[in-house]
């Protein structure tokens, strides 16, 4: 029965260690998210830049045109659907 106790006093400190630090970052970003957006604003609009670049040269390959796949007219979707 000691054993028991003693492993879930181990187990205990070890939770605590752990999971509570991160509710309390969780609960830090959904109050407060700006510092973490802020920080990540300039990461994400490189990787959306890529992104566009990648769909560009998509299109330029499968269309022959410089036009993002999404500035197509609505007769060249139609010839796509055929």
């Amino acid at each position: 029965v000691h054993e028991v106790i003693r492993g879930f006093r181990v187990f205990w400190g070890r939770l605590r260690t752990t999971v509570i630090p991160l509710c309390a970052l969780c609960l830090w970003i959904g109050v407060q998210p700006a510092g973490v957006l802020d920080k990540t604003t300039a990461t994400l609009d490189e990787i959306v830049q890529g992104v566009q670049e990648v769909q560009r040269v998509e299109g330029d390959s499968q269309t022959g045109r410089l036009e993002a796949p999404e500035q197509r007219l609505e007769g060249d979707l139609a010839e796509d659907d055929r």
